[in-house]
């Protein structure tokens, strides 16, 4: 990079990230386009002159890093990213962009929750802040962080890193794998060349070599049928039967469709309705999950309210765990003998493990969420039950680098806290032995814990 960027954060605007560029870098050209169009592939940022300076400020908001994308995909999951990581540089041109403007850099690029896509930086400079050599370390590191359940897609994409990397020949590779559906065991189940046969009938996908032959029309069958095409008046109620053999010479009957008319319903005035009367009670329901204690619960009413901070246990009930009165009414460890380093429970909350050990080599990422059986592979490095409220399928993760540890939300919808402080998303916290952190504000509450 020949700009520096700055990181900036604040609990309005949440993550930003700031580059300062002479006036005279300035490529005009793709600054108007990227301001009038916005291009989802863009991590969007807003600007002001500064003293002969550009000031650009791109706001991250619920993008998280691509480096803290783990987690195993199918086939055409793992296709389709690796395509939002490509399609940009070869399709920038439309936008009058170019690609060595995009910041090639796995610490910079941004993964869409929402979308499933890739974000860039883009940097409206007329000078080259990157190179084609950036990418395919961005790739290379890309698919060793996450892995796919097919091993042919994932060898051949290996193989095709380690040649002359060419983009357009990489997407081709991609192509089979997010045109059809793809067996467990990784044979592509069908692939066609021609984009515009995929287009007319996209719903269609061949299951195997067979023929499936539709069903027989009324007249080829000889069976009695119904027409589907209207009576010689051109009314849509008139429908033919059609009584088999060979029409000709012979006259078809037809029969005009009754209409049947619903059976009346009779009015309750006193039944709960859009027109008045007392609702009639109906009983409720109790709701129990892993944020609730089933056997404490006698009513509805008895339920406990949410709460907006975690609550980390009642001083007058002692948890399984040592603790003291800190004088805020939470929990307090006075002695613990970490057996690693990890988080330990201090909550009652059942459904939740009472440790999650934390290995992390430095530079890398330890990623944490809620397992989503609907998906099936696992998506984090260490996934709580599905069954446990306010804790997302992408939470948070634990990062390690030479200043230590640091936890960062990665968007989740509860939140993350750390000593009952809001994180702002995508934003690292420094973290310390003793800490307490809460995934979500339903109680997945745990102390950090560092192994001398």
């Amino acid at each position: 990079m020949i700009y520096d960027i700055q990181t900036k954060s604040d609990f309005q605007t949440g993550a930003t990230l700031v580059i300062t560029l002479p006036e005279e870098d300035l490529d005009k050209k793709a600054f108007l386009t990227i301001n009038a169009s916005n291009p989802d592939f863009l991590v969007p940022f807003r600007h002001r002159n500064v003293d002969g300076q550009i000031e650009l400020t791109y706001v991250i908001g619920k993008n998280s890093k691509l480096l803290y994308l783990t987690g195993s995909f199918p086939a055409k999951q793992y296709a389709d990213l690796l395509h939002s990581m490509l399609s940009p540089l070869l399709e920038c041109e439309d936008w009058f962009l170019i690609p060595y403007s995009f910041v090639l850099n796995n610490e910079y690029v941004y993964y869409d929750n929402d979308s499933k896509t890739v974000k860039y930086l883009y940097v409206p400079s007329v000078k080259q802040v990157s190179e084609l050599s950036n990418l395919v370390v961005m790739i290379n590191k890309t698919v060793e962080q996450i892995r796919v359940t097919d091993a042919n897609l994932e060898n051949n994409v290996l193989r095709a890193l380690r040649k002359d990397f060419n983009p357009i020949a990489f997407l081709d590779l991609l192509k089979p794998y997010r045109s059809a559906a793809v067996h467990a065991s990784g044979a592509v189940v069908q692939y066609n060349p021609q984009p515009q046969q995929f287009a007319q009938q996209p719903q269609v996908v061949q299951q195997s070599s067979a023929v499936q032959a539709s069903p027989p029309s009324p007249a080829a069958s000889g069976a009695a049928g119904v027409s589907g095409s209207a009576g010689i008046s051109g009314r849509p109620d008139d429908i033919f039967i059609d009584l088999g053999g060979d029409s000709k010479g012979k006259k078809e009957k037809r029969v005009k469709e009754q209409k049947v008319k619903p059976a009346p319903v009779a009015k309750d005035k006193k039944s709960g309705s859009l027109f008045g009367g007392k609702k009639k009670e109906q009983p409720s329901s109790v709701v129990t999950g892993a944020a609730f204690d089933a056997q404490n619960v006698q009513s509805p009413q008895q339920f406990p309210q949410p709460q907006q901070t975690p609550n980390y246990g009642n001083v007058n009930q002692p948890l399984n765990i040592p603790y003291s009165d800190g004088g805020d009414g939470a929990t307090e460890i006075i002695s613990s003998t970490p057996s690693g380093t990890g988080l330990r429970l201090i909550s009652r909350l059942g459904s939740c493990p009472e440790r999650i050990n934390i290995s992390v080599q430095p530079g890398t990422v330890f990623s944490i969420g809620r397992h989503s059986p609907s998906i099936g592979t696992k998506q984090s490095d260490f996934e709580f039950a599905a069954k446990t409220k306010e804790v997302s399928r992408r939470h948070a993760v634990i990062e390690r680098n030479q200043g230590g540890y640091s936890v960062i939300d990665i968007g989740s919808k509860a939140g993350t806290f750390v000593n009952s402080n809001k994180l702002i998303p995508n934003v690292a916290q420094p973290l310390n032995h003793g800490d307490r952190i809460s995934f979500g504000n339903a109680g997945a509450d745990y102390v950090w814990e560092i192994a001398e």
